[in-house]
C-alpha cells in the first residue's frame, strides 16, 4: 500500500520504433484491424502522453505496465475488444512482463511470460511495502546479459536448498502461489519475507553490473532490521510490513 505518489515525470513520446507505449498502440491497432475491414474506421491513429509515477530504470516494471496500460486505453478509446488470448499475444510480443499487467492484480506468470494465472488478493488489510530506489539507475538489458552469461551468486544470495538459487526461487514462487490460492493473509505474507527476499535470480546479476548494490542492500537490511529483497532487475529494494 502506497499512501502517496513520491515521483512524477511527464515525458514526450519520441516516435522511435523502440518506444513501448507507441509499439503497444500500434500492435493493438493491428490486432483490432485483423478482425475485419469494417473496424478500420473505429481504430483511428492515437496520440499519447506518458506520465510516470515511479522511477525510471528501477526494476519496478514501469515500461511493461505502461505498455499494458496503452493496450487497455487503446481498446477503450476505440470501443474495441480482443479476447484474452489475443490481448495476451499482443502483450507478449512487446515484452515478457507485459502480459502480467493485463491481469490487473496478483498472478502467477510462467513460460516466457505468456501464461498468466490470476491469483486471489491478499485477505484482509493488505501489507505495506517500503520501496527504496537508489539514485543510480541500472540497465535491465545489462542485468539480463550478465544473467545469461552465467553470473555467479554473490555473498548476499543465500540459497536455502542444496539445489541452488534457481530451484529455490521456483519453489518459493510455487509455494507463494499455492498459499494465495488458499487465502493468504497479510501477516502470513510478511512471515514469508525472508524466503521471498532471497528468491530473485537476477540479484547476483544486478550486483555484478552494480557492485555497490550489495553493500547498499546489506546496510538497508541492518537499518530496518527486516529482510530486504530486490525488485526485478533492480536497483529498487523492498521490505514488507504488516500495515502502514
Amino acid at each position: 500500500t502506497v499512501s502517496k505518489s513520491y515521483f512524477r515525470l511527464v515525458l514526450p513520446l519520441a516516435a522511435t520504433p523502440d518506444n513501448l507505449v507507441l509499439r503497444a498502440m500500434a500492435e493493438t491497432r493491428a490486432a483490432v484491424l485483423e478482425k475485419g475491414p469494417g473496424v478500420a474506421s473505429r481504430a483511428p491513429i492515437l496520440a499519447a502522453r506518458l506520465s510516470k509515477r515511479i522511477p525510471v530504470a528501477a526494476g519496478l516494471g514501469g515500461g511493461s505496465s505502461d505498455a499494458a496500460a496503452a493496450i487497455d486505453a487503446a481498446l477503450a478509446l476505440w470501443d474495441a475488444t480482443l479476447t484474452s488470448e489475443e490481448a495476451t499475444a499482443v502483450a507478449a510480443s512487446l515484452g515478457s512482463d507485459v502480459p502480467f499487467f493485463l491481469a490487473h492484480g496478483p498472478a502467477l506468470v510462467t513460460g516466457g511470460g505468456e501464461f498468466v494465472e490470476p491469483l486471489p488478493l491478499i485477505q484482509g488489510e493488505p501489507p505495506a511495502v517500503l520501496l527504496v530506489t537508489p539514485g543510480a539507475a541500472i540497465s535491465t538489458t545489462a542485468v539480463f546479459a550478465a544473467f545469461d552469461a552465467g553470473t555467479l551468486p554473490l555473498r548476499s544470495v543465500r540459497p536455502t536448498s542444496p539445489e541452488g538459487s534457481a530451484t529455490t526461487t521456483l519453489a518459493v514462487s510455487d509455494n507463494l502461489a499455492a498459499a494465495m490460492r488458499s487465502g493468504l493473509a497479510a501477516p502470513e505474507l510478511v512471515e514469508l519475507a525472508p524466503d521471498l527476499a532471497r528468491a530473485n535470480d537476477l540479484l547476483a546479476a544486478a550486483q555484478s553490473v552494480a557492485p555497490w548494490l550489495e553493500g547498499f542492500g546489506t546496510a538497508l537490511e541492518d537499518l530496518l532490521g527486516r529482510p530486504v529483497g530486490q525488485s526485478g532487475s533492480g536497483p529498487t529494494l523492498w521490505a514488507l510490513y504488516r500495515s502502514i
